[in-house]
């Protein structure tokens, strides 16, 4: 009794929504960004926190050794390590 007076009340707002076609525009692109939010895993290419190459090229690689997180400047795209100091 109570579950189908919940869904006829659900009806009436359901029924506007789908008749108009901005707010399905809105809810198509509303799902589809929290699509990619929970499939961004296994659509992302690479390990988002294993490089982080920094405005002036340098390169940071992310290492884990014995449990511990360790950032090592690798050379930089152009070749070179970026003037810094």
């Amino acid at each position: 009794m109570m579950r189908s007076r919940f869904l006829k009340s659900a009806q009436e707002p359901l029924r506007a929504i789908v008749g108009d076609r901005l707010a399905m525009i809105g809810l198509v692109v509303l799902l589809s960004i929290i699509a990619m939010a929970l499939f961004a895993p296994f659509l992302s290419t690479h390990e988002p926190l294993s490089v982080n190459e920094r405005e002036e090229g340098s390169l940071l690689t992310r290492t884990v050794e014995d449990g511990q997180v360790r950032w090592v400047q690798e050379m930089a795209l152009g070749g070179a390590y970026p003037q810094c100091r």
